[in-house]
């Protein structure tokens, strides 16, 4: 990696983040995740992990670490990571290293799964959230289904669409779960997004993806973003759902 200054930048980045250097097997990790935090301007988003990992506290540089360490478990070196999951363009196969987050229970107490109003029938039934496969592999070569969770929730649905970049004709934003952090343990990894202003890259597996800490992916009709979410799979077990009541203009428990 030598004369590498997007390298360069992103490894001081991480060492601020954990007020050191890296140990070997952290270095591993990040070599193998690293090029996915820059996008396709060549700007480097790895220090929105401050944000996921909450980095300013001790419980939360650990988990950070924990979790790099745990990427070149799952994979080994990056020649490794390299070798194994080859890249090819014919036929298309890309490969998209999983970042999980580790200690995602001793980081918050609690996630936000936001919902179309019209979604909710299996969270009423079941008490959980609808099943989301894991992946079987720690690296992806095609897109799985999985619930993108929120770190904070807002007073309205319009809020929560301008913050966690959701279009009204994805969903209305009028139902959302509350899910305990312990539910989720194992299952939780820092998401990630096509970018949707690379249309060309859409039919090539993972090029156009980057890991997207902070909602900044949709930038249709000005929606703001900048709000923390995590990937979750599983069927994690809700512990409230709310919905909307417009009349009242307020959120409600079911």
């Amino acid at each position: 990696m030598e004369n590498d200054p997007i390298h360069d930048e992103q490894l001081g980045i991480l060492q601020d983040l954990l007020g050191r250097f890296l140990a070997s097997s952290e270095y591993e990790g990040f070599l193998i995740v690293g090029n996915r935090f820059v996008d396709r301007f060549g700007c480097t988003r790895i220090a929105n992990l401050a944000r996921i990992f909450r980095t300013d506290t001790q419980v939360g540089r650990d988990a950070l670490a924990a979790s790099l360490s745990k990427v070149s478990e799952n994979l080994g070196s990056y020649a490794e990571f390299a070798a194994r999951y080859p890249v090819t363009i014919i036929p298309p196969l890309p490969a998209f290293p999983l970042m999980p987050i580790v200690g995602i229970e001793q980081i918050v107490e609690v996630v936000y799964r936001v919902l179309d109003s019209r979604a909710t029938g299996y969270i009423r039934a079941a008490g959980k959230l609808p099943p989301r496969i894991a992946p079987t592999e720690p690296v992806l070569r095609t897109t799985p289904r999985g619930h993108w969770c929120a770190y904070d929730k807002w007073d309205t649905p319009e809020e929560t669409q301008q913050a966690l970049q959701v279009l009204p004709q994805w969903s209305d934003c009028r139902a959302r779960a509350t899910i305990h952090s312990s539910a989720i343990k194992g299952l939780s990894f820092v998401p990630y997004s096509v970018d949707p202003n690379d249309s060309w890259t859409k039919a090539t597996g993972f090029h156009g993806y980057f890991y997207e800490p902070l909602t900044e992916d949709h930038d249709e009709l000005d929606y703001s973003g900048n709000a923390a979410q995590i990937g979750v799979y599983g069927e994690p077990r809700v512990e409230s759902l709310e919905t909307w009541d417009e009349n009242r203009r307020r959120w409600k428990q079911e």
